[in-house]
């Protein structure tokens, strides 16, 4: 049994099953409210270098005080480009999948939504307005909507590890 008391996210971009970047965050007390604002900054890859089906996909790890013993929180992921091909901007916020581990295996991850097993209409007018244990990632903002486009000529070997 662990009593968590700290809290970390692993944050990676995927293309397909393939990592191309990844990085960690500090490790922050557990409160009420987490405020994560740390800015992430990948070097030497600009937009046009990324393929359309990109994901970021985000593991929370939790740790007791002493740091000696962990477990998975949950996790999240969402694609960067909408199905148009246009990059997404602002803040995205992504519920958590419970004591769920990414797989990078797995690429149709959504938002958790809990059981989806409700047939009458009130009741699925009560489900929508739950809120989940949730996210926020905030993406820059462009003044024009940058859309996906094949002219960079990039090898994504490059990141692939």
């Amino acid at each position: 049994n662990i009593i968590p008391a700290l809290l970390k996210m692993e944050i990676m971009l995927y293309y397909g099953c393939y990592e191309l970047y990844s990085v960690e965050t500090r490790v922050y007390i557990i409160n009420n409210n987490i405020n994560i604002a740390e800015k992430i900054n990948i070097p030497n890859l600009l937009i046009s270098h990324l393929p359309k089906e990109t994901r970021i996909s985000i593991n929370l790890i939790c740790y007791d005080k002493l740091k000696s013993k962990s477990f998975v929180l949950g996790c999240c992921s969402v694609a960067i480009f909408d199905e148009n091909g246009v990059l997404k901007q602002g803040p995205i916020e992504l519920n958590i999948w419970p004591l769920y581990k990414i797989d990078p295996r797995i690429v149709c991850t959504n938002n958790y939504m809990g059981k989806h097993y409700i047939h009458d209409k009130e009741s699925k007018e009560v489900f929508d307005k739950m809120k989940f244990c949730s996210i926020v990632i905030e993406l820059p903002k462009y003044a024009r909507k940058p859309i996906y486009t094949l002219k960079s000529p990039f090898s994504y070997k490059e990141f692939l590890k």
